[in-house]
């Protein structure tokens, strides 16, 4: 009786472990089509972000490679809901095998798309307050598929000082799990990096954030880079085919930021 109770307790243990593991991180869009042309339209994909964020939820955006883990992973999708005197969206997020794990739906109050998107996309995630546990069996094996080929390289388009407004349409992007910018090339042989995942990353608009000047030497830049505060960092920038990398500091704070090519 004694060790039939004990097999009982151990069963119930390992029940309760496996119930209570949960994902890992949440992949989210650069684009929603439903929504609007182009990347992150009306700022919906940043706001995501920027939401998921707030609840310490781990978020990336997606690239043309899966992670090793990725079914460790969820799927976000961003559709809009039809409705006559909201903005209102679906969030739905699917594991690696195309399969539903959760799904909310809110509005926004605001009128105007790019503030009733955000307020949509935090009313659908009011219930989500922390990573689901894992509903499916997961595949044994989370080795990533083939890598997607890279588009070959191609210098940087020049954009006017001008040109970053409402309806900018970005040329050359590139992206890790916190930025998403587009890198493009001044009129005077600068390059500069345009944030487009603003709102999410505490800066007040979409805006230039980093200008890079070229050295001597081919691929290296100086980096003059604002931070959502104001501050400005310095340091330098390594461009190796599809891969851009900063260092830069401010006193005794540095940062390494690893971008590469959408």
């Amino acid at each position: 009786m004694k060790r039939i109770f004990l097999l009982a307790a151990f069963i119930a243990s390992v029940m309760t472990i496996s119930a209570q593991e949960t994902y890992k991180y949440v992949i989210i869009p650069t684009t929603a089509p439903e929504i609007g042309k182009g990347i992150d339209p009306y700022g919906v994909c940043s706001s995501l972000q920027k939401a998921l964020s707030a609840k310490s939820i781990v978020c990336m955006f997606e690239g043309p490679d899966r992670p090793t883990n990725y079914c460790d992973g969820l799927n976000a999708e961003i559709v809009k809901e039809n409705s006559l005197l909201k903005n209102k969206v679906s969030i739905t997020l699917k594991d690696c095998m195309n399969r539903v794990v959760w799904t909310g739906v809110g509005s926004g109050m605001s009128k105007e798309y790019r503030p009733g998107y955000a307020e949509a996309i935090e009313d659908a995630l009011k219930d989500l307050n922390e990573m689901p546990a894992v509903k499916f069996d997961q595949p044994q094996s989370t080795t990533s598929p083939a890598p997607v080929a890279k588009a070959e390289v191609v210098a940087a388009p020049v954009v006017a000082e001008n040109a970053v407004t409402e309806d900018y349409t970005p040329q050359n992007i590139y992206y890790d799990d916190t930025y998403l910018v587009d890198y493009v090339s001044s009129p005077n042989g600068d390059r500069k990096l345009i944030v487009l995942n603003s709102n999410s990353l505490g800066y007040d608009k979409m805006q230039e954030i980093a200008i890079l000047t070229p050295s001597d030497l081919t691929g290296i830049y100086t980096v003059k880079f604002v931070q959502p505060n104001g501050d400005e960092w310095s340091g330098v920038a390594n461009e190796s085919g599809s891969e851009l990398k900063i260092s830069i500091k401010s006193g005794d704070e540095k940062k390494v930021i690893t971008l590469h090519k959408q």
